[in-house]
């Protein structure tokens, strides 16, 4: 942000001293923005600019632009600018795109593009400080449209874009409907969002509550079936009608004309707020339940309807406070505990038994009310009922069980009696909530999304073949405690509350493990071999216990301050960058050949044992975040050992001797004593007489040249210059043993090894 203020005043400059505004005309076809033999000065014309269009010049993409189809513009600068971006007219579908992510495109005018040109923009930044207006043509843009500059804007038709950022300007939606595919924001700088009768799309809603909004007639859509965001920070305004979709975190204390959930929803209520609304409309169904839960277990979140009555239905409700002096209903729901102002007609605990082989989670003519039975239910399993897969389901090799995109509930989930391989799949988005154990005995496979613990009780996790799946993401969030009784690997282990226990038994995580700093969740990893690429540790002090636990970490390290037993950073298996944050003690840690290792610098890694060993192809690399400023190993006794390392800006500590060899000190390092490697004897040796000896040597050769003598651990003893074709070097003043002999000259090098022996 601070860089596109300093553009923005550089810019307003130079719009003030430039007043002769030359228009752009691209032609030429496709090509690099960069290209000035893309910018003519009329329509279609031969004569060129000789620089690239500024903030005062308006851009055009026309008639005369293209000549061929599949012609593609790529703005390949990382800032672009021009006043008025139109495009209209254009022939043969072309299509503009950006270059790199950050990439940019600021605009001082009207935004004004065509359906006939096809574009996938990196980052526009509308910078008008006055009025300006965007037309898309109604279809997608692209990753990023932001509104800056402090004007307002007028939207002429619908936006389809990934991000919508509305900062310190004014958007007018016009009643055109928004899309968004993952974020909208107003924030920074007194933003005003007016939506008239806009039906908005979007999976992430930030709204500061210094922010002006007009919601008063508009509908957002807010979330999918396959939302992977699913935050929604209101600010504490006034909405007409929210309808929320797949799985949802509500935050701040907003009110509502109507709040609306569709079936399957799974709403995280934040505890501390209060949502209030005129009407709720909560209408689950017998395949898919609205979930409705507080972000903190045990401790309410609250609902607020001053009169009148909410009749909701499938609903499973957990932690919440229906207040205000209307009545609520809930038929067909689930009451999970901790809840009042409800009146909640229970549905009871039903088993439930797979059969038919492959199929459909939903698909009701698979769910028997007995193993092998011919009565079958009416709906699928909730979060009260047992769900049963065995030998009399049918499964047999490579059957798929489909879960698909929805929001499923059980309360356990058994997997007994099957040899067959078959796999239970999610799709992305959906979400299986289980309140209960998840035990899986046999061949069955899972490739899950997202798998989320709830249960108030003590449950257990025991899968046979070890893994949910490579895109799994783990989240416990009940009050009780979750027991893992076999290996495990996941893609993402999120530890919000309750317990988590490995007992001994070992975990790959294969992205990301969380552990936020409002984390409840007590964890105890103790003396297990953990493997994660993310280990992401913010959690209160205590709440971790990694005691006796060898940890293996591939990319980010977030130390927390801990103490740890056993560390090993390796980014040479994935080729990733390994980044620490936070000072640690380790009473082991080992860096892996092939490892570039960024430390947060000013931080103090202190260890019983640091192994550092890299090899010729495969080098240490060490160095801080910030050029200039170190960061410290600290170890109080012993020899740290390390080889083949490049380090820069670090500091060796503690009382340790720290040994580099075969390595590159560069700025900034202290405490490393760099030393040249221990080399094998080769087969031309250099010409030593007597080896052994008793006083002294004799070297044939190598006049003009260096000698040098190392301890066999190649600690440098002393350096020779040869002068004469025989040398001879009186040594009778060191101990008796081995010592290598190394001659460097400019052109050739020789080795050798001797042997002193007492008198």
């Amino acid at each position: 942000m601070k860089k596109v203020m300093i553009s923005t005043l550089i810019l307003s400059l130079f719009l003030v001293l430039n007043t002769q505004a030359q228009d752009y005309y691209w032609v030429g076809n496709g090509g690099n923005w960069s290209d000035l033999s893309h910018w003519a000065t009329t329509s279609g014309g031969d004569i060129k600019h000789t620089q690239l269009p500024g903030p005062e010049n308006d851009v055009y993409f026309d008639i005369n632009s293209f000549t061929e189809p599949n012609q593609v513009v790529v703005i390949d600068l990382e800032e672009s600018f021009c006043r008025s971006f139109t495009a209209v007219d254009v022939l043969f579908q072309p299509t503009i795109n950006g270059l790199n992510f950050a990439d940019r495109l600021f605009v001082y005018g009207d935004f004004t593009l065509s359906p006939e040109l096809n574009r996938d923009f990196r980052f526009v930044v509308m910078m008008n400080p006055e009025e300006a207006h965007v037309t898309t043509g109604g279809i997608y843009l692209g990753r990023f449209l932001e509104f800056s500059g402090g004007g307002k804007y007028y939207l002429q038709d619908s936006v389809s874009v990934e991000n919508f950022y509305v900062v310190g300007s004014e958007l007018y939606s016009n009643n055109h409907p928004i899309h968004t595919r993952f974020r909208l924001y107003a924030y920074s700088g007194n933003p005003v969002l007016d939506l008239g009768t806009s039906n908005v799309y979007t999976a992430y809603w930030l709204v500061y509550q210094s922010s002006l909004i007009n919601a008063e007639n508009a509908t957002v859509y807010f979330g999918t079936e396959q939302n992977i965001f699913g935050d929604f920070f209101g600010g504490g305004h006034h909405y007409h009608r929210v309808v929320f979709i797949g799985q949802v975190n509500i935050r701040d204390n907003n009110t509502f004309d109507i709040f609306e959930a569709r079936p399957g929803a799974d709403i995280e209520l934040r505890y501390e707020y209060t949502q209030t609304a005129d009407e709720f409309l909560l209408h689950g169904n017998s395949q898919q339940m609205i979930n409705i839960r507080s972000s903190q277990p045990g401790t309410q979140a609250t609902l607020f309807k001053s009169s009148g009555t909410v009749n909701a239905s499938y609903l499973s409700i957990q932690d919440n406070a229906a207040t205000g002096g209307a009545e609520f209903n809930a038929e067909n729901s689930i009451d999970l505990g901790n809840n009042t102002g409800w009146s909640i007609s229970e549905s009871l605990s039903k088993d439930y038994y797979w059969l038919g082989g492959a199929g459909d989670w939903e698909d009701l003519s698979h769910w028997a009310t007995s193993s092998g039975g011919n009565e079958f239910h009416s709906q699928p399993p909730t979060a009260i009922d047992n769900v049963f897969f065995d030998e009399n389901s049918g499964l047999s090799n490579n059957d798929l069980v489909r879960l698909g995109a929805f929001n499923w509930s059980v309360g356990n989930l058994i997997f007994i009696n099957i040899d067959a391989s078959a796999l239970i799949t999610q799709n992305p988005g959906g979400s299986l909530n289980i309140y209960g154990n998840f035990i899986s005995e046999g061949a069955v496979g899972f490739n899950l999304r997202r798998i989320n613990f709830l249960s108030d009780e003590e449950v257990s996790i025991s899968i046979e073949t070890e893994t949910l799946g490579a895109m799994s993401e783990l989240q416990i969030n009940g009050s009780g405690a979750v027991n893992l009784q076999s290996p495990l690997t996941v893609r993402d282990l999120v530890l919000n509350s309750g317990a988590f226990n490995a007992n001994g038994h070992d975990l790959r995580v294969i992205f990301s493990f969380v552990m936020h700093n409002h984390s409840s969740c007590q964890v105890d990893l103790s003396g297990i071999n953990f493997r994660v690429r993310q280990f992401n540790n913010w959690s209160p002090e205590g709440q971790l216990n990694v005691e006796g636990t060898r940890i293996t970490s591939l990319g980010v390290f977030h130390s927390n301050n801990q103490e740890y037993y056993h560390v090993t950073f390796d980014g040479s298996v994935m080729g990733f960058l390994q980044r620490v944050y936070g000072s640690f003690s380790a009473e082991k840690l080992v860096i892996m050949p092939g490892t570039t290792l960024e430390l947060r610098a000013g931080i103090t890694i202190t260890t019983g044992s640091l192994t550092a060993s890299g090899n010729g192809n495969e080098p240490i690399e060490i160095f801080t975040h910030e050029e200039g400023v170190e960061a410290f190993f600290s170890q109080s006794s012993g020899t740290v050992n390390g080889r083949h390392l490049i380090l820069k800006d670090n500091h060796a500590v503690g009382g340790a001797e720290f040994l580099a060899y075969d390595s590159e000190l560069h700025a900034n390092v202290e405490g490393w004593q760099s030393l040249t490697p221990v080399h094998e004897i080769r087969a031309e040796e250099i010409s030593i007489y007597p080896n052994p000896f008793t006083e002294s040597i004799n070297v044939k050769g190598y006049e003009g040249e260096i000698l040098n003598i190392f301890s066999l651990e190649g600690r440098l003893i002393e350096s020779f210059h040869i002068n004469e074709s025989w040398n001879h070097i009186p040594l009778n003043h060191l101990n008796s043993g081995s010592y290598l002999l190394d001659i460097q000259g400019e052109k050739r090098r020789a080795f050798g090894q001797v042997v002193r022996v007492g008198e």
